[in-house]
């Protein structure tokens, strides 16, 4: 069974993490099953990113508990900062960044901005009927995330990937509700290199163009 979700990108962490709260963290990531912390620490503790495995509920609220009651100015005062564990924590973290969130249960497009430790979301939809018989909303998610995935490493191949897809799921008749993807794909531009980024928004203007040319 695949990931019920992909996540893409990391959120930064300013200064590092240092190595008692790194232990920390990920310990929080090996307590239970149904309700762990999926974000770990990496690059040295100089950044967040999903640990990669399945199953990862509620991952924005995780990162809200995370800068909320770990990292953050703010959670000094928490209760949780009173145990001995916390002793060599800093609590003068600022985090930063975009990640993409791909859930292909539901399925839905997440996008969160963590912008000097308060957080951004932007929800964005696949509702699409009338898709060839075996190529669902869920499949459309999962394609979907793993063509964005494949854009990091090879730019033209994510591409091509994408615009398959696209020509697939923009043939329905409320093709309308793609419109969502469109903007989920400039949004995730933004956070790629300039050259990248410059690829994917003409990438997009270019797949949106097709459909509504279309007679």
């Amino acid at each position: 069974m695949g990931a019920r979700l992909r996540v893409l990108g990391k959120i930064q962490v300013t200064p590092p993490l240092n190595a008692a709260e790194i232990a920390v963290l990920e310990g929080l990531a090996r307590e239970g099953r149904a309700r762990r912390c999926q974000w770990v620490p990496v690059d040295d503790g100089a950044a967040l990113a999903w640990d990669g495995t399945d199953d990862f509920r509620q991952p924005m609220e995780w990162m809200g508990r995370l800068i909320d009651g770990y990292l953050s100015p703010e959670a000094r005062t928490s209760r949780k900062a009173r145990g001995k564990r916390f002793a060599q924590f800093t609590f003068d973290h600022v985090c930063q960044g975009r990640v993409f969130i791909v859930e292909d249960v539901y399925p839905e497009l997440w996008n969160m901005l963590v912008e000097d430790n308060k957080r951004y979301y932007t929800t964005y939809s696949i509702e699409v009927d009338g898709l060839p018989k075996g190529f669902d909303e869920k499949a459309t998610a999962r394609e979907f995330g793993a063509a964005l995935e494949l854009m990091a490493s090879h730019p033209e191949e994510g591409m091509d990937r994408l615009s398959r897809l696209l020509d697939v799921v923009t043939r329905v008749e409320n093709w309308l509700y793609v419109l969502d993807l469109f903007r989920f794909i400039k949004d995730f531009a933004k956070s790629q290199p300039v050259g990248l980024r410059a690829q994917l928004e003409a990438f997009a203007d270019r797949e949106r163009e097709k459909v509504e040319s279309r007679p």
